[in-house]
C-alpha cells in the first residue's frame, strides 16, 4: 500500500514578495489609520489567504504509478512514464511537477482531467551497476498564483536491477558447435530447414532467401537447424577495482552482440567458486546474464586503497 507524507508547503521569491508587501501595507495602515491602505492591501492579502487552500486542494487525490522501462543501463537513459491519476470526480489538477527521488526522473503535466490518467514521459538514469532502491515520488505545484509550492510525497519503495554498460568486445569469445562455424557464418548451416527469418549481422549473402526478400521487401535468410547449435561461451577474467568493472561492462557487451548473432550464449565466472552458466537461448536467458554480470560483488583495489 502506498503511504502518503501529509502534504508540505514552501513560500516560492514572488510569494516572498508577496508577504513582504502585505506586512508592510499593514503596518501603513495602521501607522497612518488611511482606510484607503486597507482598500488597496485587501486584494493582496486576499490573494495570500486563498492561494494556500487553493494549493492544497490542487493536489488532493492525486496518486502516481510507475512504468519502468524493461531494461536499465548504467549510465544511458531509460525511457519511461509516470502515470498520474486525479482521483477526484469534478476538479482537475493543473501545473504539476512530478520527481521520482534519488532517480533523476522528472516530469511535467500542465493539467489532469477530473477522473482521468495522464501518462508523462519520464527518463531513468544511474550511474552504477547493481541493485538499486526506490523511495518515493513527489508531487509539487504552485498553482493557483505562484506564492507557495504545495508538495505531495507517496511513498512507493521499489528495488531494481541495472545492468552494466556494455563495452565492445575486446576478441571473438569462444565457440563450439556441431554444423560447422564457418557454414553458419556464410549462411549455409548444415541442418533440416527450420524456417526463414531476418537478416541479422554476420549473416552470409549465401543464405538469402531470394522470393522472400522481393516479396518482404527485407533481407530474408534461410534458417537451419545447424544455426541454431552454435553456442558462445564468454569467460570473465578476475580483475580488481575499475578493471573489475570493465571487464563486467565487456562481457556485457559480448552478451548482446551474441544474442543478436542468434547464438546460445554461457558464461564464466572466476572467483573461489567458480561459477558456469551453461549456454542457453531466448530473451528471457539474455536478461538472465546480464543481472549475474550486474549482481556480482564489487572488488576493491587494496592496494589502491592504501595509497591514497
Amino acid at each position: 500500500m502506498r503511504e502518503r507524507v501529509a502534504p508540505g508547503l514552501r513560500v516560492t521569491r514572488d510569494g516572498a514578495v508577496a508577504l513582504a508587501a502585505s506586512v508592510a501595507l499593514l503596518g501603513a495602515g495602521v501607522l497612518s489609520g488611511n482606510n484607503l491602505v486597507y482598500l488597496v492591501a485587501a486584494p493582496l492579502w486576499a490573494a495570500v489567504l486563498l492561494a494556500v487552500p487553493l494549493g492544497f486542494a490542487n493536489l488532493r487525490g492525486l496518486g502516481v504509478r510507475r512504468q519502468l522501462p524493461a531494461e536499465l543501463v548504467a549510465g544511458r537513459d531509460g525511457a519511461g512514464r509516470l502515470l498520474l491519476r486525479n482521483g477526484r470526480r469534478r476538479l482537475a489538477a493543473r501545473d504539476l511537477r512530478l520527481i521520482d527521488e534519488g532517480s533523476g526522473a522528472v516530469g511535467r503535466c500542465e493539467e489532469v482531467a477530473a477522473g482521468a490518467v495522464e501518462g508523462i514521459p519520464v527518463r531513468w538514469r544511474f550511474a552504477d551497476r547493481g541493485r538499486t532502491r526506490l523511495s518515493a515520488i513527489s508531487v509539487s505545484s504552485s498553482w493557483p498564483l505562484g506564492l507557495f509550492e504545495h508538495v505531495l510525497t507517496l511513498r512507493m519503495p521499489a528495488e531494481l536491477v541495472v545492468y552494466p554498460r556494455p563495452l565492445p568486445a575486446a576478441a571473438p569469445p569462444k565457440t563450439s558447435e556441431r554444423g560447422g562455424v564457418e557454414e553458419l557464418e556464410l549462411g549455409r548451416g548444415t541442418g533440416d530447414f527450420v524456417g526463414i527469418r531476418p537478416w541479422r549481422e554476420g549473416d552470409g549473402r549465401r543464405g538469402i532467401h531470394w522470393m522472400s526478400t522481393a516479396r518482404t521487401g527485407a533481407w530474408m535468410v534461410v534458417e537451419r537447424a545447424g544455426e541454431t547449435e552454435v553456442t558462445v561461451e564468454i569467460e570473465v577474467h578476475p580483475a580488481v577495482g575499475l578493471g573489475w568493472e570493465r571487464e563486467l561492462s565487456r562481457a556485457a557487451g559480448e552478451v548482446g552482440r551474441a544474442f543478436q548473432h542468434g547464438r546460445k550464449v554461457g558464461l564464466r565466472l572466476p572467483g573461489p567458486q567458480a561459477q558456469r552458466l551453461e549456454p542457453q537461448g531466448g530473451p528471457a536467458w539474455r536478461r538472465t546474464l546480464l543481472e549475474v554480470l550486474a549482481l556480482q560483488p564489487r572488488r576493491v583495489d587494496d592496494r589502491a586503497g592504501s595509497e591514497t
